[in-house]
């Protein structure tokens, strides 16, 4: 029994998923295709850029910048150790008075 929207599976034929996006593919334009094409393209080499860049700037970071930012902190500890030492002899010699 066949109503008006039903129909069998057996009128179908089993198709596969990359059929399927290939048949979408007859629904747009030449140029339309060729610009997603592209499109697809320069994103895949302007990920391999960013890639690079990031490669790039973190290497640079870690041998010119990161030395000295441990250099600085090195010096800010040993500042602060002697005004710890400064301010330890200052309190023995406010003890020695009173």
């Amino acid at each position: 029994m066949k109503f008006g929207f039903f129909f069998s599976l057996k009128e179908f034929e089993d198709e596969t998923l990359i059929e399927r996006l290939y048949g979408l593919t007859e629904m747009f334009p030449n140029w339309l295709q060729t610009l997603f094409q592209n499109s697809y393209q320069y994103s895949k080499y302007f990920g391999q850029f960013i890639k690079k860049s990031i490669w790039f700037c973190s290497s640079s970071f870690t041998i010119l910048i990161l030395p000295i930012l441990i250099q600085l902190e090195f010096s800010q500890v040993t500042e602060m150790q002697i005004a710890q030492t400064r301010q330890v002899k200052s309190l023995r010699k406010i003890k020695i008075k009173f």
